[in-house]
């Protein structure tokens, strides 16, 4: 099997708080493993709660109540617009206090900016306050 490339990998001992994460992920898997017994147990009890709190929280909002913890504490009114326009007619949606809106929206397609952006084509100052480049990590989970 062949490694997958990591980019801008550096050694785990240059980050102090990785090595330490490593560490006592470690120590709590090693003590999870001598208490197996106990962490099955639960695992089973964790995945019963789960289950029945989907269970009741379905519930409970199908009858719109407040119920033990669940505390239904406010309601937000919604209106479809575009249904309402539709149903009375341009005349009619305007009559009664909708608005026409056009919204704008921008995009752009990366590999033809990159390709004019290493023509030169955009001014450098241009680029760097238009370009962002954004990580995305394979994380370990809590």
């Amino acid at each position: 099997m062949v490694a997958k490339k990591r980019l801008n990998e550096i050694p785990v001992d240059s980050i102090p708080a990785v090595g330490e994460y490593i560490d006592r992920q470690g120590m709590l898997e090693a003590f999870m493993e001598n208490h197996k017994g106990i962490f099955d147990t639960y695992h089973v009890l964790q995945a019963s709660v789960a289950q029945s709190l989907e269970a009741a929280d379905k519930i409970v909002r199908a009858q719109g109540v407040s119920c033990g913890p669940w505390d239904r504490y406010a309601i937000r009114t919604t209106y479809n617009a575009e249904a309402l326009y539709e149903a009375l007619g341009r005349e009619g949606f305007l009559s009664i206090g909708g608005k026409l809106v056009t919204k704008t929206g921008y995009e752009v397609e990366g590999k033809r900016l990159e390709t004019a952006i290493a023509r030169g084509e955009i001014p450098r100052d241009i680029v760097d306050s238009v370009k962002k480049e954004v990580a995305s990590y394979h994380a370990p989970k809590i």
